[in-house]
Formats: structure tokens, sequence, C-alpha cells
């Protein structure tokens, strides 16, 4: 039975199958119809081979049909291949191929590049401490050195006080000294060239100790200064102006330091002053602009004049308890100190000792000062607290002394005080109230004008007076105290009307008249309220001026206006109105154009800066976010992107040789990510034999070159200095008086002059001078001297314009006849000059003949009056009497004829102007010996028309 059901069940199969292998195995069968595929692409075509497509029954999968596909007709190019790369010396070449048959398709040159590729520094000698070592960089694609240089100088290694390289000093060498008894101090650099000076302890045997006044100043190439232990003092402006100096050692043993020692030393960071230095002189440290810490110690009782000032960069400041006064400009200029403590024994505080130190806030100044003196704290435009104890001894403010103290809104002067000088509180805009103590006489000069002492102080709107002065609202006298005052009251008369609320709030009330005043706390932002104590109110004058770190305000739509200039000086401050801009806003409310945001809700957010929540990595982003400076919620979130990579080590990739830099590079030990590749430079040149490539000669240096024997690359070049010449006897060139001379040698080689020295000219041998052309009465003449040996006319000179050269009655020359009018006396046998006349001639010509007698004596004299300028003597006068030219002071040429045998004293008192022309060759005997008493000057053989 068992056998049976097994043989009906393979039975049953065989029939399962058969009736498969009828439905679908028979083409002509009619019991299955083939439903026929897409046709389905079995072998893609190539450029080589027919391809292969066919189609197939979806229900069985049999191939119904097979055909070939053609052969493609275009190729498929790849990019550029190169083949050989460009170098800068030849070109290169490429091809594109088809990336199926590998086909050539196209072939190109590579240009070769316009420039050298130049690689790293390459190092060709290590720099010892004494010899600079070289280095390179050369094409990466031809090899030719494109740039060589020189590597700095290796630091010395000292071991036992000397260099293990060149066994340099560790102390400096070559400074200069002075003796004093049994000591030497450094008087100056000398001939040492270091930049850090390690001064020795002794020199020839004997201590050091000391540094001379301005020993180093105005070196601007020191670094470092290391001064020994034996020295005990630094003279006055020792490193003054020693702009590189970083750093200065100054030992325990120092006890005196000049003035001004430091003054403007640059570069210095910090400095420590030993504990034996009690005294700081005057400008020490004044200038040092790096400077950001000092030290000195407690026991200082003396800092000078301006020791610290326009130190911009000192942000701590403890001043000594034992000083007694603040002197001139001790903190001048310093604006990122931000604290000071006037020590209690304080009792002067001179003039500019805090000037424009920007960063103070507050100060308190101790019973003990009774003076401030002018511009003390003026340009502190940080300070917002000046504190005075009840028993202050104060009696006078200076000058200046709080002027441009932006940020006071409150002050109250001391009961001592009897002057407040003028200028003291000009521009301090925020001040609203200001307290005048019992003793207060005089404010400024009392008068209105250019000594005002609260100028620019439109906020002053409270005044409480405890003095016996008066003053009146508006008005502009003492010092302008009142000009601005709302509410002026005493300890007998009114009460304050500001008021400061828990918010910071500064508030005037009187009656319904309310103005908001100032906003004295550290918020970035507010929100005004809608009134106080039920009055709406007026935003005041600069009721935000200067509000450093005030970023936002919101005003409610009740304000009744903002007055001018409310929020000058505050640049970062927003402007919020709840409503649209209200009525009542002055002209130049918002002179500054602060950004204005109207119909502001309270649902605005005010952005502070972003916060990181998550760190990001390389692998995963970060998150930031973004905060209400107000309430605190986040505005907005952002992702920071992943990064940065956490780099490995240097890998190698692949060894440098001589010819090609080798690679490395770097990856990211989180992720595997490759960061960073270097190149490393190549192994060094194996170098061959020196090959000379110019000859040295006594006119050319020589030239040799080293190359390397694997790449042929340059590895070395040596130059030789030229050959010496060989000198000559010395030769010689005469000089004349044209031309210099010169002696000189020359190498008997090359003929190259070796040495050489001028032979100055001759000088010129002068002759007399030589009438070129003679002087007449309308020009001058012209003299020359000669030189005897060339004959050249070496100068030349203008005689001075002649006198008339009459023929007969007139003058050859111009035709002018004698002078007409003169006032004559006549005897028997000649005629005598005796005045002027009626002539009125300035260049007076004496006729020779008066009524046919001859001309013979000049005598009484000119008068005082003439404006005569020349006189021509006749040759028929004989005598002329005494002072009888005295009084022409116009007087410039005199003509005196050689048959003059008398001439009298004292002629020319008031000719100051006059030359003589006399035709005697010499003094007459005749003449009297006090003739030129006046001393004018001669001109002896003069001849007219010569």
């Amino acid at each position: 039975m068992k056998k049976t059901v097994i043989s009906f069940f393979a039975l049953a199969v065989c029939f399962v199958i058969l009736f498969a292998f009828v439905s679908c195995g028979d083409e002509a069968s009619t019991s299955h119809e083939h439903s026929p595929s897409d046709w389905i692409v079995g072998k893609d075509p190539t450029c080589k081979e027919e391809g292969e497509k066919h189609l197939t029954c979806t229900d069985c999968g049999k191939i119904l049909q097979t055909e070939a596909i053609e052969k493609l007709t275009v190729h498929s190019s790849s990019g550029w291949i190169e083949d050989k790369a460009a170098t800068c010396k030849v070109p290169g070449t490429q091809h594109k191929e088809c990336t199926v048959c590998g086909t050539v398709l196209e072939t190109d040159e590579i240009p070769m590049p316009t420039e050298h590729t130049p690689s790293d520094w390459i190092t060709d000698t290590e720099s010892t401490c004494t010899e600079q070592g070289t280095k390179h960089k050369e094409c990466t694609l031809c090899n030719d050195v494109l740039e060589t240089d020189n590597l700095p100088l290796a630091e010395h290694v000292y071991e036992n006080l000397a260099c293990v390289g060149c066994g340099r000093s560790y102390y400096a060498e070559g400074l200069s000294y002075t003796k004093q008894g049994n000591t030497y101090v450094v008087s100056g650099l000398g001939t040492c060239t270091d930049t850090e000076i390690r001064i020795p302890p002794t020199y020839k045997e004997l201590k050091v100790v000391g540094i001379a006044d301005g020993a180093f100043s105005g070196n601007t190439a020191i670094t470092e200064v290391v001064i020994p232990n034996n020295v005990t003092s630094i003279g006055a402006s020792a490193f003054e102006d020693c702009s590189s100096i970083t750093k200065i050692e100054i030992p325990g043993t120092v006890t005196t330091i000049g003035n001004s020692a430091f003054h403007r030393c640059k570069a210095l960071k910090s400095a420590k002053l030993p504990s034996g230095v009690t005294v700081i002189g005057e400008y020490l440290f004044s200038g040092c602009s790096a400077l950001v810490s000092i030290e000195f110690s407690p026991n200082v009782t003396s800092i000078g004049q301006y020791a610290f000032s326009d130190c911009i960069a000192l942000e701590g400041f403890d001043i000594p308890k034992g000083l007694t006064e603040i002197n001139v400009g001790m903190l001048n200029n310093c604006p990122s100190v931000r604290e000071i403590v006037i020590p209690e024994k304080v009792t002067y505080i001179n003039a500019s000792a805090f000037s424009d130190c920007r960063s103070l806030k507050a100060v308190k100044i101790p019973d003990a000062v009774t003076v401030i003196e002018g511009g003390a704290f003026s340009g502190c435009s940080g300070l917002r607290s000046v504190e005075f104890g009840e028993n202050s001894k104060l009696t006078k403010i200076g000058r200046v002394a709080f002027c441009n103290c932006w940020g006071l809104t409150r002050f109250i002067i001391p009961d001592k005080v009897t002057l407040v000088d003028v200028g003291a509180f000009d521009y301090c805009s925020n001040l609203t109230h200001i307290t005048v103590g019992k003793s207060v006489n005089k404010i400024g000069s009392g008068v209105s004008g250019a000594n005002s002492v609260f100028s620019n102080c439109v906020k002053l709107v409270e005044i409480y007076n405890l003095s016996s002065m008066t003053f009146s609202k508006g008005s502009a006298t003492d010092g302008g105290i009142a000009e601005h005052a709302l509410n002026i009251y005493t300890p007998t008369s009114g009460a304050s009307k500001l008021h400061y609320t828990l918010d910071d709030f500064v508030v005037y009330i009187d009656g319904d008249t309310c103005y908001f005043m100032d906003y004295i706390g550290e918020e970035s932002a507010i929100v005004l309220p809608d009134n106080f104590e039920g009055r709406n109110y007026t935003i005041y004058n600069r009721a935000f001026a200067s509000s450093d770190g005030l970023l936002r305000v919101v005003i409610p739509s009740t304000i009744l206006g903002i007055q001018n200039v409310a929020f000058i000086n505050s640049p970062e401050l927003t402007i919020c109105f709840t409503a649209n801009y209200p009525s009542g806003l002055a002209k130049n409310w918002n002179s500054k154009s602060n950004p204005v945001i109207t119909n502001w809700t309270y649902g605005k957010h005010l952005p502070a800066e972003w916060e990181t929540v998550t760190e990001a990595t390389c692998k995963a982003d970060g998150k930031k976010v973004l905060k209400c400076a107000e309430c605190g919620e986040v505005i907005e979130s952002q992702t920071v992107p992943a990064g940065p990579h956490t780099p490995s080590d240097w890998k190698v990739e692949s060894e440098p040789t001589c010819k090609t830099a080798g690679v490395k590079y770097t990856e990211c030990t989180v992720c595997g990510e490759r960061l960073d590749e270097a190149s490393i430079e190549r192994l060094p040149h194996t170098p061959g034999d020196w090959v000379v490539s110019v000859e040295q000669s006594c006119k050319e240096p020589g030239q040799s070159w080293q190359f390397c024997t694997v790449c042929n690359a340059a590895v070395d070049h040596m130059m030789y200095e030229k050959l010496p010449h060989k000198e000559s006897e010395e030769k010689r060139i005469e000089p004349t008086c044209k031309d210099d001379g010169l002696k000189y040698t020359e190498c008997t080689k090359c003929g190259d002059i070796l040495s050489s020295e001028t032979i100055a000219k001759l000088s010129h041998n002068l002759s007399a001078w030589e009438k070129v052309s003679a002087a007449t009465c309308q020009s001058g003449g012209t003299e020359v001297q000669k030189c005897t040996l060339c004959k050249d006319v070496i100068n030349t000179r203008q005689t001075a314009v002649g006198f008339h050269s009459f023929v007969g009655d007139s003058c050859s020359v111009c035709g002018r006849g004698y002078s007409q009018g003169l006032k004559f006396t006549v005897s028997s046998d000649h005629a005598t000059l005796s005045g002027l006349g009626t002539c009125t001639d300035t260049d007076l010509v004496i006729p020779p003949t008066y009524n046919g007698l001859p001309v013979t004596h000049l005598d009484d004299g000119l008068s005082s009056k003439n404006q005569i300028t020349s006189i021509m003597v006749p040759d028929t006068v004989t005598g002329i009497t005494w002072y009888f030219f005295s009084a022409c002071e116009y007087l410039e040429k005199l003509y005196i004829p050689d048959s003059l045998t008398g001439f009298g004293s004292n002629q020319f008192g008031s000719c100051k102007k006059l030359t003589v022309y006399c035709e005697a060759e010499s003094l007459p005997s005749g003449w009297s010996s006090e003739w030129n008493m006046a001393n004018r000057p001669v001109v002896w053989g003069y001849k007219i028309g010569e």
C-alpha cells in the first residue's frame, strides 16, 4: 500500500512538469501567447564593437528577439592627460584620448610657466653665534636658484660667563666708564653693539657702582638691560628715549634714580623699583605708553612732577601711604587707571595730578587735603562720585579742577572752602545739584563771561546754599552757578526738589512741573514710567547725555515733551516710543540722530550677546542662542557648524631627495580627515669639485661654483677678492692758475688710478688796476685787474660818475655851462666866491672868472640848507678858507685842482657821503693838516677825462 502511494505521487509530479513544457516551451503551442517586453540592452555599443539588445516575454522571461546595436561613430573624449610636465625651460605635452578604446584624439603643447615656481627656503649653511648661515629659494621645476639670503645669527650659549661658541663675555664689552674715586660708573655705550646690555659688576678690578646721567639716552637699539648688584644709583635721563627697551632688571642695591631716567621708554611693559628707592623723580616713567604695571616700595615719601604722565596702558596704581602731597601731573593722561586711593596724610593735590584719567569712577578726598589745584581732575569724564568727609579741611577748589567731568551729577562743596576758582566745573554737563559750603565767599571772579565756573552746566537746576552769598535764578554772575537754576534753597528756606527713585531715575518735581533729569543706574535698557507721583513729565536738556552703556530707553506716550540735545554723546542708545512721536519735541531733541523706534511694544526684545549652548566639534554641530538683554528669553538660536578638527602630528607621505621635496601632512585625530599638507625640504646636495667661472685679477673678483654630482644643481658659490694692484711711483701734473694739478699713482698692470691728490690751482698774480674807460659827467668808468700769468681779467670795477670836462664855457660831454647866480666879492685883481647867492644848482660848477677877473679864492662858506651833491673848483683857485664845505650834508663828490696851494681846516664836518677827488698826486705842503679832520675818502692824482 505504501509503495502504491509513492508511485502515485511521482506520477503526479511528472504530469505537472509535462504540463509546464506544453504550455510555455513550444512556440507553436496555442496554449500560451508571449507578452514582449521593451528592448533590453544586453551590451552597450562602443566605438570598437557592436552592442546587443533583445526582447523577452514579460511572463516567462523567454528571449523572443535579438538585434545588434551599431558601433558608436563618435569617440568619448577624456580630459587633457599630461604626458610631459612643462618646466621653466621646456614646454610640456598633453593629449586627449577615447575613454573606451584609448585612441589618441588630440595633442597639444603645455606652455612654459611665465614665472618660476619658488620653493620654500632651503638652508645651505646653519648660523652660528658669530657667522650668519645662508639659505636660498629655487624653482621647483627647473632648480634655478631664485633668491639667496642670510639666516639670523644664532643665540649665544653661555657657560662660566662666556659663550661656548665664540668665547664672547656674558657681560657687555666696550661700554665707556668714568672713574669716581675707587669705583667706576657707566657713562655710555662706547663701542658696545649689544642690544641686550648686561653691565659687568667690575671694571679694571674696581666696582661699577652707578650709571651716569644720560648714559644710554636716545639709543633705540637696546632691548634689555641687566644691572649688577654693586650699582647704587641710576642717573637722570640714563635711559630716556630708549624706545625699544622691553625689560630692565634693577637690583635691590639701587637707592637713587634720577629724573627722567626712563622717560619715553615706549616698549617697557612693567617695572619694579627696589625698596631702597624712597624718592621717585620727575618724569621718571612719563611717556612709557606700554607700561601696564609698576611696583615700588610703600615707603616712598615723594613722587616728582609728571612721574607717570602719559602712561596710557597703566591700569593699577597704589599711591604710597607716606605721601603728603600729590605732585603736579603725577598721573596726567593715564586713561586706563580705574581706581586710586589718596592717602590720609595728603594735604595738597597739585595741578593736573589726575587729569584725563577717564576710567576713574570714584574718588574720596581725605580730610587733611586743604587745596585741590587747577585741573587736578579735569577730563575725568567717567568720574561719578567725589566724596568729602565731614571734617574736610579743604579751603580752595582751583581753576578747571573738575572741568569736563561729565559723569558728575551731584557735588558737595565742603564747609571750609572759601574759593571756587574760574572754570572749576566747566562742562560738567550732567551736574544737577550742588551744595555750596558755609565758607564760600567767592566763585570765579564774581562776574559773567570768560571767568565762568559752571559753563555748559545746563542741568544744574538745584543749589543748596549754606553760604552767606546770594544767588539769583538765571543770573550769569558768580561763575554762572545759578544760570540754569530752578530751585535755590537754604537750611531755613525751601527744600530739595530733586528725587532719586529706586530705579535710579533723577526727577525734578515742583508743583505740577516735572522734569526727568537723568538716569544714574547701570542697566543697559530701561523703561520710563508713565508718570512720577501722578505727574506727567518732560525729558530735560541733556537728560541722557553721555550715558555710557545704555542701549535702549523706552518712552511712554504720556510724556509732555523732550528738550534740546537730550541724547547727545550717547551713540549706542536706541530711543523707543510706545506710540508715535509725542508732541512737545524741541527742534534739536535728537541732535545726533540716534535710532528711533515708534509704536514699540513690550513684546519686543533687546538682543544681548550670543551665548554658546553646545560647543561644535569636527563631527557634530554646536548650538548658540541669542537672549533678550531685559528678560532673558531666547530670541533666536543658531547651529554652529562642526569644526575645527584636532590635528595630528605631521606624517610623512613621501620622503625628500636632493631633486624633489618630500610631502608631509596632518589629519584630524577624531575623524581622520586630511587637514594640512606641506613640503619637506629636499635632502642636501652631493657637492662636486669647484669650477672656476671667472678668473681672479686686479680688476675683477674671481668666482667659482660647486654643483651637485647627482642633479647638477648649483650647490655653492664662492667669490674671491680682487688681486692687489701693483702701485707705480708717484706721478705729477703741475698746477696752473687756471687748472688744479694732480699727483697720483697707478697700477702698473691694469692702469687704474690707485691714489690721487689734487694740487690746488696757483693763485692769480694780480696786476694794478687798469683803466678801460674813463668816467664822464654822465656815467662811471671801468677798471680791471688782470693776471700777469694767464692775462685773464680777474676783477672788474666801476668807478664813480666823473666831473664835467669844460671846453670854453660849456661841458664837451653834456653841454652845460658854469653855475649862475653865485655871490662874489671883487678886489683889484681877482674875485672871491663868498656864497651861493641865487644859484640853486645841486651840481655846482664854479666859473674860473667873474666880470673878467680870475676867481682865486673861496671864502665865507656855503649855507647849511643847500642841496648840493657835486662841486667842481676851477684851476684858477689857489686858496679856500676853513669850514667852507662843512655845511654841505648832501655833498657826494668834490673836485680840487692842483692849483690850490692853501686849504683851511675842518672842511667836511657834515659831508658824510663825500669823496674828494684831488688833481694833486699827494698832499700839498700849504694845506692845513686838519683840512680833512672828518677823514673823508680821497682820490689823489685824479684827472678829468682820463
